[in-house]
């Protein structure tokens, strides 16, 4: 049978994908009398992971909607044995899911191990696996193609070489391939080195180093870059090289003063302004190093190039640059400053709340105030939180055009139809929510903004919220704020905020930011659940608190993860006497942290936020306050609380906060 099915329905596809298969151990005909249960295929899931196959009811599963999911643990298993053409028949049959792709990444990276080129070959698309180890695999047989691909590859492994990227072994030949028919040499290898050894990868910057040693073209550049390796002040003094390949010269120089720059910024500084001007490098090299220089500069606060930079950043148009600058003059409550380079920032980015409430707060500093009242006015159209303090500051109310979210009977039936809403609705009746999101994420992939806004409107009336949200963070329809912050698990969070004397909106807020209400999400670092808590907190609220907790998959389950989230962040709101930007930010960094800001601190709330030293802290504590009022407006309509409630706006944020507590 041919690979392709033409015109079909995916329906019509995937019948025909099965009785094309006519794998008698799973796809059962087409006119099997019972579908199989939630129960069934949940315990045929489970055995299609652990390749047990013989106690399928192989009729019923041949009609579930995640049939797909059982056939293709059975064809990954069965790989790289199974013929191209029936890879390629499962991919286009379930085309609409998730599977499709999985099953090519598998397949590529299956056939390639094997070194099957042409089964590899048959599976593959244009685009290149995001694996490293079947994108060298892929790249390795199109090398051997005609010469148009087998030129893009070759350009394209040269573009990976020269990344500085961690390449696994398996693309060791690949690179054998390209160094065996001069299309990779030493000009890339130095390329190579020098993005290693930007990195601090010396082990890396020794194995390339060898490859040199045996050229006398290059003994000039090495010893230039043996000069500056642990010297990098040396690039003062780096002779001209010889070799040929036209851009050594300018590598070696730009990554030296890169490193240079993050050892001895002021000395970085003072180089670059002597000697810039005259240092050979490629025009995007100058651009860029000359944008590290200044974001060291201001990150860094290096004394003695105020008016440097801010003659360069001022010739530039950088807004990271920019805010940085913001930032640098907020702390040091130099308010012309704010107000000059506010105006430099870009149309859009100056439009924002946060930058317009900057401008009117230092326009009211300087007695402006009818100039600031038209910022804070500009501000107060946002629906953050600094458009909330603008708003506040105004008394005026907050600009948040909310409309319940609804989706009428019909249009429920219609989305209901869709087979990969079914299939969602399947995973879930299965426990398989991260299967589920995986598929709403491959059917928002080509949505247009209508569609996304029935899609959340629809996943919110199935109580389905981190689909919601996903939905709904589209800047398309970044004024949908009812889908993207539905007001989730209401009767538990009602529950424990009420057992633990919390305010329910901010430990919505608090689950919003940590986890976009995904229960089963787990960080890098090892946080999990709703409110995203390590389980070495976990253990000790549960302690403490005396919450049954049985290990870290209790994380998942909801109820337990806000039982135990509720209680510490009760006790953070203890320590700083009820205050709530400080408890975020602790919930965010750790006390520990919060409790040395505020002890080197004595500002008021806005600028104590600003000082906060961890961009993520900053940005968390902004969130979830602005979060929190979003939510409470949804819930109350008619609520007319501020964003902080008056000792929060007037105190002073200094040490006095802290209410330490030595077991909280």
């Amino acid at each position: 049978m041919s690979a392709s099915f033409g015109t079909l329905s995916l329906t019509s596809r995937r019948l025909a994908f099965s009785l094309a298969l006519g794998l008698t151990g799973l796809m059962g005909p087409a006119f099997a009398t019972e579908a199989a249960s939630d129960q069934e295929m949940r315990q045929a899931l489970s055995d299609a992971r652990s390749s047990v196959w013989d106690t399928m009811d192989q009729k019923a599963l041949s009609q579930h909607v995640l049939e797909g999911y059982l056939t293709y643990h059975r064809l990954l298993q069965q790989l790289p044995s199974v013929a191209p053409a029936t890879i390629n028949q499962f991919i286009s049959a379930h085309q609409d899911s998730p599977v499709s792709e999985w099953m090519r990444n598998q397949a590529q990276l299956q056939y390639g191990k094997a070194g099957n080129m042409s089964a590899l070959l048959a599976v593959s698309n244009e685009t290149l696996p995001k694996n490293l180890q079947a994108q060298c695999y892929l790249l390795s047989a199109r090398l051997m193609q005609a010469a148009p691909v087998a030129n893009q590859a070759a350009a394209d492994a040269r573009e990976l070489w020269r990344s500085g990227q961690n390449i696994p072994n398996e693309c060791n030949s690949l690179f054998t391939q390209l160094r065996d028919t001069a299309r990779l040499d030493n000009a890339d290898d130095w390329q190579r080195m020098m993005a290693v050894w930007r990195k601090g990868d010396m082990r890396q910057v020794d194995q390339l180093r060898k490859r040199f040693e045996g050229s006398p073209r290059w003994q000039g550049a090495l010893s230039a870059f043996d000069s500056v390796r642990n010297q990098p002040e040396a690039v003062a003094q780096l002779p001209a090289l010889s070799t040929s390949d036209g851009h050594a010269r300018e590598a070696l120089i730009y990554s030296s003063l890169y490193r240079y720059a993050r050892q001895n910024t002021a000395a970085a500084l003072s180089f670059w302004q002597a000697r810039g001007n005259q240092l050979v490098l490629m025009p995007e090299q100058r651009t860029q190093l000359e944008h590290d220089l200044l974001q060291l500069a201001l990150s860094r606060q290096t004394p003695g190039f105020n008016s440097w930079v801010d003659q360069r950043l001022m010739q530039r148009q950088d807004d990271d640059l920019t805010l940085l600058r913001i930032r640098n003059a907020l702390l040091a409550q130099s308010w012309q400053d704010v107000i000059r380079w506010v105006d430099h920032l870009s149309p859009r980015t100056h439009g924002d709340a946060r930058w317009q409430y900057w401008q009117g707060r230092a326009l009211a500093a300087l007695d402006r105030q009818q100039e600031a009242n038209a910022a804070f006015k500009q501000a107060a159209q946002g629906h953050d939180f600094y458009a909330f303090v603008a708003a506040d500051r105004l008394h005026q109310p907050y600009a948040l055009p909310i409309q319940p979210a609804t989706v009428d009977n019909g249009a429920r039936q219609r989305l209901s139809q869709i087979p990969a809403i079914q299939r969602i609705q399947a995973l879930y009746k299965i426990d398989e929510p991260s299967l589920a999101l995986s598929e709403w994420q491959w059917l928002l992939k080509n949505a247009s903004p209508e569609e996304r806004r029935q899609f959340a409107a629809f996943a919110q009336s199935q109580q389905w919220y981190n689909l919601t949200v996903a939905a709904a963070l589209d800047r398309r329809i970044w004024d949908a704020i009812e889908l993207r912050f539905p007001l989730a698990y209401p009767d538990m969070f009602n529950r424990w905020a009420a057992t633990r004397q919390l305010d329910t909106y901010l430990l919505m807020g608090v689950a919003r930011r940590e986890s976009a209400y995904n229960p089963v999400i787990q960080s890098s670092a090892g946080a999990r659940g709703l409110m995203q808590l390590m389980p070495v907190t976990a253990k000790h609220v549960s302690r403490k608190e005396g919450i049954p907790y049985a290990g870290v998959s209790d994380l998942n389950d909801p109820d337990t993860n806000i039982a135990l989230g509720s209680a510490y962040l009760r006790s953070l709101l203890d320590r700083y006497q009820g205050n709530r930007i400080a408890a975020v930010a602790a919930y965010n960094a750790g006390p520990n942290r919060v409790d040395r800001w505020l002890s080197t601190s004595d500002l008021p709330f806005d600028l104590f936020i600003e000082q906060i030293p961890f961009k993520e802290t900053r940005e968390y504590v902004l969130a979830v306050l602005s979060y929190r009022t979003i939510l409470e407006r949804q819930a109350q309509p008619g609520s007319q609380l501020p964003v902080l409630t008056a000792p929060e706006r007037m105190r002073t944020y200094n040490s006095d906060l802290v209410n330490f507590q030595p077991n909280a």
